[in-house]
């Protein structure tokens, strides 16, 4: 499920990778960017189904039990703010993080990424252009 599933999502994350060079590289009609916006948002649409698909299949094979693991967690918030820099800059918005918490955190890492990803895309999407502040004081 693992190796149909990173076959899946290659080629959507090529796909959105591609649509927001044009986006930044091309000056568009507003048609065309209506267009592109809608190529991201049914890529990201895949992208999500298979994420679900395999949360089901993990659990289904974990019995539904989180990997607890300790990992750094400012470590994990960076990266995954990182990753949506180029969608928060073509609304204008920067992304800039408060963490008070210790780096050394206990929790399932994979399901804490999908979460922030979760927060950090809908933050994006419904705010106004400006700063959206990921607190964990």
């Amino acid at each position: 499920m693992n190796i149909v599933a990173h076959d899946l999502k290659s080629p959507l994350n090529r796909i959105t990778g591609l649509a927001s060079i044009m986006e930044i590289e091309s000056a568009l009609s507003s048609k065309q960017q209506e267009y592109l916006t809608m190529i991201k948002e049914a890529t990201n649409a895949g992208s999500n189904l298979i994420i679900d698909l395999l949360d089901v299949n993990a659990m289904e094979e974990n019995a539904g039990a989180p990997l607890i693991k300790t990992f750094d967690l400012n470590s994990l918030l960076h990266d995954r703010v990182n990753s949506f820099k180029v969608s928060a800059q073509l609304k204008s918005i920067q992304l800039e993080i408060s963490n008070s918490l210790s780096a050394s955190f206990r929790s399932d890492p994979d399901y804490l990424n999908r979460i922030i990803d979760n927060l950090v895309s809908n933050a994006i999407k419904f705010s106004p252009k400006n700063q959206i502040l990921l607190s964990l004081d």
